[in-house]
């Protein structure tokens, strides 16, 4: 997987690497992205009953506006990471929104969703294939 840093509504850096041994799901979208409202409560039951590390990536939005969207949704479990000016978007080559990657532990990724709204079943089955 491309590496990348990125910050975190609270300021807090983050970056890949820092999480080497873990299973990673990133997931990229914006606040104005519907499909991305949508699939975000499955997300959080999944990452709130697992050991994967989850990433909300945000496109292009400040964080006061992605940590409003994350609370009005009731998210608690995804980390927001902001990418202000579109560099880990395009790194990761997404073309559409949402569109998640399914990170292994090597930072090999395993699979790729896109196209479709992300229910509980799926986001356990990228999972499994990241492990």
């Amino acid at each position: 997987a491309p590496s990348f840093g990125g910050d975190a509504p609270d300021g807090s850096a983050k970056t890949l690497a820092d999480l080497r041994g873990k299973v990673v799901v990133i997931s990229f979208g914006a606040t104005w992205c519907e499909p991305c409202r949508q699939e975000m409560p499955a997300m959080e039951r999944v990452a709130g009953s697992s050991d994967a590390v989850f990433l909300a990536v945000d496109l292009l939005e400040d964080g006061a506006k992605a940590r409003s969207f994350m609370d009005s949704l009731g998210i608690t479990h995804l980390q927001p990471l902001l990418d202000l000016d579109g560099t880990v978007t395009r790194r990761y080559g997404v073309v559409g929104l949402p569109q998640t990657f399914f990170i292994d532990g090597q930072g090999v990724i395993r699979h790729i969703a896109h196209g479709q709204i992300l229910d509980e079943t799926a986001v356990r089955t990228g999972i499994d294939k990241a492990k």
